[in-house]
Parts: C-alpha cells; sequence; structure tokens
C-alpha cells in the first residue's frame, strides 16, 4: 500500500491550490492530487473555437470572470503572471421581462432605467433591493442562524419571498434571471437564508450581478481559465494522478486514513482534503459514516444546471449599432409553456479581437440536442440583435455541465429550503478529512477566488493537525474549528420561553374601561348607547380638530 503525508482529492482550483499552498509551507511533505477527471480545471474549462478569418481562439465554457474584490483570485494570477482585459459594456443592453417586449437601455441594471421601464417597476426593484441588501447585512458569514431572521427566511424559497414582497411581474423577473445566472438554479428551488449569505459572502446582491464597480464580471482572463489549474498543475509535476476516482474512504480519530480508488488500488495518508463539489462528496462511501448533519447537507445541495454557450462571428456587428452584447432575458411569451433560449449573454470577444457572443441557456432546453439548441439560441439572438445574428454566424459550441463526470452541474451547489442548519457544518471535519472547494469558502463562496481562499484554509488545517504549527498562516484559518475563535454556529431554536400570564393585564385594563364608562354615565346621565360610545367620540374629536368636545 503506497503510504504518502497528504492526498488531495480533486485537480480544480481548490485543490491544486491546497497541494501548491502545502509545498510551499514545507516542500519535504509527500503529497498526491487525485483526479477522476483526464483533465485538471474542475468547473474551468478553456477550449478553441472556430473565429473568423479561419482561425481559432480560446474561449471558458466554464468559471470565467474576475471581479475587482476577489483578492485571493487576483493575487494568484498576480503570482502566476496571468493578465487580464476588461469585460466590454459599452452601449445599450438589452432586457425582455415583466411583459414579451425588448426594450434598450443603458443603466447598469435594465430596472433601474426609469423612461424604459415605468416608476412604479423602477420603485419596486429598488425597494426589493434595499429589503434583501438590509437583510444580508445582518448575517454572520460564519454563524447565520445568529440572526433572529434567519429561520424564517430558510424556510421560504427565493421565488416565494420574491412574490411577497414585488408588485410587478418586471421586479420578479430580474430576481428570477439573476438567480439562473448566478447559480443556474430556479428561485423557487433555493433557500432565501442561502442567497442572502451568498450575497453577504461576495459583497451584495448587486455585486453579483455587475460588470462595473465591485461587480464579479468585471474582467477576463487572457488565454482562459483553466490555465490558472494548467500552470499549478505542471508545477506539482507527477503529484498530480489523473483518471483517478476516489471511491471509499476509511479513517479514525488519531489514525491513518485510507482511500480505495477504483481500480481497487488502495492509498494511505495522514490527511486526507475533499476539494470536489458538495453533490459528490455525498456519492463517496465513508467509514465511520459522517455525521448526521454532513450527510443530510450532502443530500440536499443541488448543483446549478447550467448550459453554457458561445457564438462566434466575422464581426462584432452589436458594437458597431451601438450594443453592449449584454441581454437578460425572462424567456416566456404568452404561448403557455414556451420558453426561449437564451437567459443572459455578455460580449465575448477575445483580447486578441474574435467577435463572440457568451451566454447562458435556459435549463428547461436540457433534453434537448445540442443541434437544436444551437438552433433555439441563434433565433433567440435574432430576436435581440437582429438578422445580423444569423447572417454573420461563424460558430457554436456549448458546454452541458450536467453531463460533465465528476461535476454533476455548475457554477455552484446551492441549499434547498429548510438546510441551511445543515450548511453551517460544511467546512467541520470527518476526522482525518479535511473539506475544501469553492461551496466551503467564507468569501466570495462559489467564484474561483472562493475556491482559492478554501484551499488555503483546508492547507492551514493540515498543518495545524500535523503539529507544523510554526508553518500556519492563522488568518486563513478564518471558519475552521482549528481557528482560535471558533465557535459552534447557533442552530435555528424554536423553544419555549416562559413569559408571565398575559390575564393580569387583561382584566385590569378592562375593569379601568368600565369603570371610566360607568363614572361618565353618571355624571351625564346617558344612555347606555352613549355611556360606551361619548368617550369614543370625544377622543377621535380631539384628535381630529385639536379642540375638546363641547359641553
Amino acid at each position: 500500500m503506497e503510504s504518502v503525508d497528504v492526498i488531495v482529492v480533486g485537480a480544480g482550483i481548490a485543490g491544486l491550490t491546497t497541494a501548491r499552498t502545502l509545498l510551499q509551507k514545507d516542500p519535504s511533505l509527500k503529497i498526491l492530487v487525485l483526479e477522476g477527471k483526464d483533465r485538471v480545471g474542475g468547473r474551468t474549462l478553456t477550449v478553441n473555437v472556430q473565429t473568423a478569418n479561419h482561425t481559432t481562439d480560446k474561449f471558458d465554457m466554464g468559471g470565467q470572470w474576475v471581479g475587482r474584490t476577489q483578492k485571493e483570485l487576483l493575487a494568484l494570477l498576480d503570482e502566476l503572471k496571468i493578465e487580464l482585459y476588461d469585460q466590454y459594456e459599452t452601449g445599450r443592453k438589452l432586457a425582455q421581462m415583466g411583459n414579451e417586449k425588448i426594450r434598450s437601455y443603458t443603466a447598469s441594471l435594465p430596472i433601474f432605467a426609469a423612461g424604459t421601464f415605468s416608476l412604479y417597476e423602477v420603485f419596486d426593484f429598488l425597494c426589493n433591493v434595499f429589503k434583501m441588501n438590509r437583510m444580508s447585512n445582518k448575517i454572520n458569514l460564519l454563524d447565520a442562524f445568529s440572526w433572529e431572521g434567519a429561520a424564517a427566511a430558510d424556510e421560504q424559497s427565493v421565488a416565494s419571498y420574491a412574490r411577497s414582497v414585488s408588485y410587478t411581474r418586471s421586479a420578479r423577473d430580474a430576481l428570477d434571471i439573476s438567480i439562473r445566472a448566478i447559480y443556474g438554479a430556479e428561485a423557487k428551488r433555493m433557500s432565501l437564508l442561502y442567497h442572502l449569505l451568498y450575497c453577504k459572502s461576495g459583497g451584495s446582491f448587486m455585486d453579483l450581478t455587475e460588470i462595473t464597480g465591485n461587480g464579479a464580471q468585471a474582467f477576463r482572463i487572457k488565454g482562459g481559465s483553466q490555465q490558472i489549474s494548467l500552470k499549478m498543475a505542471e508545477a506539482l509535476g507527477d503529484r498530480v494522478r489523473l483518471r483517478t476516482a476516489v471511491k471509499h474512504i476509511e479513517t479514525s480519530e488519531g489514525g491513518p486514513t485510507r482511500v480505495t480508488v477504483a481500480n481497487g488500488d488502495k492509498l494511505e495518508c495522514k490527511r486526507l482534503v475533499l476539494a470536489i463539489p458538495p453533490n459528490q462528496c455525498g456519492k463517496l462511501e465513508f467509514s465511520p459514516p459522517l455525521g448526521y448533519m454532513k450527510r443530510r447537507l450532502y443530500d440536499n445541495m443541488t448543483p446549478g444546471h447550467l448550459i453554457k454557450f458561445v457564438v462566434t462571428y466575422q464581426s462584432s456587428f452589436w458594437r458597431a449599432e451601438g450594443r453592449s452584447g449584454e441581454i437578460i432575458s425572462a424567456g416566456r411569451t404568452s404561448v403557455p409553456g414556451e420558453v426561449l433560449a437564451v437567459v443572459c449573454s455578455f460580449d465575448a470577444t477575445t483580447c486578441n479581437g474574435s467577435p463572440a457572443i457568451v451566454g447562458f441557456i435556459h435549463a428547461e432546453l436540457h433534453d434537448w440536442t445540442a443541434s437544436e439548441r444551437c438552433n433555439a439560441v441563434v433565433k433567440d439572438l435574432v430576436r435581440f440583435l437582429g438578422t445580423k445574428a444569423l447572417s454573420e454566424f461563424i460558430a457554436y459550441e456549448e458546454k452541458n455541465w450536467n453531463t460533465e463526470p465528476f461535476n454533476g452541474g455548475c457554477p455552484v451547489d446551492y441549499v434547498t429550503p429548510g438546510n441551511m442548519d445543515a450548511f453551517m457544518s460544511i467546512r467541520d471535519m470527518h476526522y482525518g478529512v479535511h473539506f475544501a472547494g469553492t461551496e466551503t469558502a467564507v468569501v466570495w463562496m462559489g467564484y474561483m477566488s472562493g475556491a482559492i481562499e478554501s484551499g488555503k484554509r483546508a492547507a492551514n488545517e493540515v498543518l495545524y493537525a500535523l503539529e507544523l504549527r510554526d508553518k500556519v498562516d492563522h488568518k486563513y484559518l478564518n471558519g475552521s474549528q482549528f481557528s482560535v475563535e471558533y465557535h459552534h454556529p447557533h442552530p435555528p431554536s424554536d423553544h419555549y420561553t416562559d413569559s408571565p400570564s398575559p390575564w393580569r393585564r387583561r382584566i385590569f385594563f378592562t375593569t379601568a374601561v368600565l369603570f371610566g364608562i360607568y363614572a361618565v354615565s353618571k355624571k351625564y346621565d346617558l344612555s347606555y348607547t352613549a355611556r360606551v360610545f361619548r368617550p369614543v367620540e370625544k377622543s377621535v374629536f380631539k384628535w381630529w380638530t385639536g379642540m375638546e368636545w363641547p359641553h
């Protein structure tokens, strides 16, 4: 049986960051990175697509964008000498929401565009964003249920919340489209508390949706995002083993952890790091079994089901026509059951000048063939961008992450209503097993920057557990059970509280009112009806006029 110090499962950004950090801290450590796929990169994937002038160029079919506040990602890109360039966003944007009409606007979000949308629609959306940000700001990222409104938020979906606070279809559509684009999920299937926590993790709801300011879509990576993993894997050399899927994990308190891979081989290590999506953790066999909360978590974290597309063109005709290439669409029409293809799109023209549009497809088209989806996407782009979206068409490429082995979906696993108490255990260790992956991050959870943070946390947990305390960077233990500030998150509570009986107050108040009515009636010798209503009449008269009741 082969024995090493540390085994990392998963050769995405999180897993490779874990291995890289451990070797930077202690080059003598024996480390293996096991990956079930035939490639590194996890939920990042860069492919060559045919472009103008009979050439090809690189396009990202997975994680792609970089935000200004994603410090871990920006630092790693700088270390790896990978350059960025701005996401193009100049010109008019297009939206179909609230009704079938296509509306153009120049604001950062369509619903802010007074004139394009009614003031009532704009006000409705602004109120919704304000309420959502106010709730999100109250959440402790490490202890969600310390907020008194957390239990109620976890009991409802994002969609049910939107229906309860929105008065216009446009505002509801805006939130639905955002949820589909950010998570690859339907708002009706997601815990509101998870969404609020996710917003807080990235800064705010607006930061998740925008290009400008601190928006998550501010920059793109020259040459594609998969090169982050490729460069880290190259430095790790033969420590990375592809096509090596893990099936069984046997661990214990203080003892070694044994891993059985798909071909039956067994490996042994002192510490194990699982840097794979939560839904994939749930498919592994553990001995002893995972605790109840961990099992419930993995049973109820669902992967997003995004289908990402790239369409290349002869020219960036939308730019020449004063458009940015940005589209958001509810995809709904007046025909019952009809769903059009495009959820949202962006200008994907590369740093080399290859014109393209990138976007996401509605989940209802999952069972269509790639050819059928291609036709539907191009037809929908014609609806927004005009006939040149067909006449200048060169090539179509898509990635259906739902069919990707060892992923099950993209871009992130989300929590269904009623299960956020289990989510708070996502970083908890299981004997000698540590957990990384972007879903376990505290800041920019669900993004490449979050994956890097999670990998560094897991690496420092391993160093701590291996008694290499002088090499531990404690700032990366935020949220870890090894942190000196760690406390177990509050569970949701529905306990009884002792309170004095209200009947004493009720009896006293009723007696006082009846005595007052009786005293007034005796003084003025009123009828029984007048005895009851005269004090009320006096109070209302004084409140309305500011004068005393005439005697």
